[in-house]
């Protein structure tokens, strides 16, 4: 079977794992011996749409999708390039103008996978490795500096999606049809579980500015995978926007730089989904970065 680019780095994603397990002194093999959890993490290598990690309780297996990951792989990286070379450099230089342009190749390649990102979220395309970037062969400088930091931002996302599963099995959490309340808060347990150890609560700001990069694309990822803007609102785990409020107010950023660069990023994001949705709020302006987000954020809830 033909697989995924991001093939390339699935020793990483259980070497990284293992590495916070073992930094936050998580007796993994403990939960092992108990049979809580299984040692084998399933991945799936069929060509469907991305489907997210979930645990089967039977088996005490975490489940991936490597069309998920491939996913997510490429969404972070069209979103991170973008926003560092048509936003952030323009704001730097006092030439952005609220508009994304596409200036050259490494922008316009960045562009071209963020598509493909967002049309394989909703069904089965071939990562087309020779006019994509990929993590397996980039193909300037410039593109390889790149993948090398999407690479640990895609690590640290992949490491809290398999803590918050790991979390429903050592939580010994149940699976409810019955009771959308419950579901919800065991979801908001594993999602804690997740932030307290893969974030340090005495970690330096570029550290925290890091992971929270990492969750942001995370989060915003996931509105691009239901099938429409209805798909925001989650009977059984918290909506798809409040969960990003929570992953970015979770980090305690202090300084006035980190807290607009990330929140200036979840806006921009949030606005490309709702761009794809065709829904429009018009110009939102607002003092601060902070300020925008929430603005959105009610907007949503007016919406939902």
């Amino acid at each position: 079977m033909c697989r995924f680019p991001i093939s390339v780095l699935e020793y990483n994603i259980s070497s990284e794992f293992e590495k916070i397990m073992t930094g936050n002194k998580i007796d993994i093999r403990r939960a092992i011996e108990d049979r809580k959890v299984n040692s084998v993490i399933d991945l799936f290598l069929d060509h469907i749409a991305p489907k997210g990690p979930y645990v089967n309780h039977v088996t005490r297996q975490i489940v991936l999708y490597e069309s998920h990951l491939a996913f997510l792989w490429a969404y972070f990286y069209g979103s991170f390039v973008l926003y560092e070379e048509c936003v952030q450099k323009p704001m730097v230089e006092g030439k952005f103008d609220g508009s994304i342009h596409f200036c050259n190749t490494l922008q316009m390649r960045a562009a071209n996978l963020q598509d493909w990102a967002i049309l394989l979220s909703k069904n089965y395309i071939p990562w087309d490795e020779e006019k994509l970037p990929n993590p397996k062969c980039p193909v300037v400088t410039s593109e390889r500096w790149y993948c090398e930091k999407v690479n640990t931002l895609f690590l640290k996302a992949v490491s809290f999606l398999l803590l918050h599963e790991y979390a429903h099995l050592v939580l010994e959490h149940k699976p409810s049809k019955n009771d959308n309340a419950w579901s919800i808060e065991q979801e908001k347990d594993a999602d804690n579980f997740a932030f307290n150890n893969l974030i340090d609560p005495f970690a330096s700001e570029k550290d925290r500015n890091i992971a929270g990069l990492s969750l942001v694309l995370l989060y915003a990822s996931n509105f691009f995978l239901p099938k429409d803007f209805r798909g925001i609102w989650q009977p059984r785990h918290p909506n798809l926007h409040d969960r990003l409020r929570n992953a970015i107010t979770h980090l305690n950023l202090q300084s006035e730089e980190s807290k607009f660069y990330l929140y200036y990023l979840a806006s921009i994001s949030l606005q490309q989904y709702l761009q794809s949705q065709s829904i429009s709020f018009g110009r939102l302006e607002q003092e601060t970065a902070e300020d925008l987000f929430f603005e959105y954020l009610d907007k949503i809830d007016e919406l939902l």
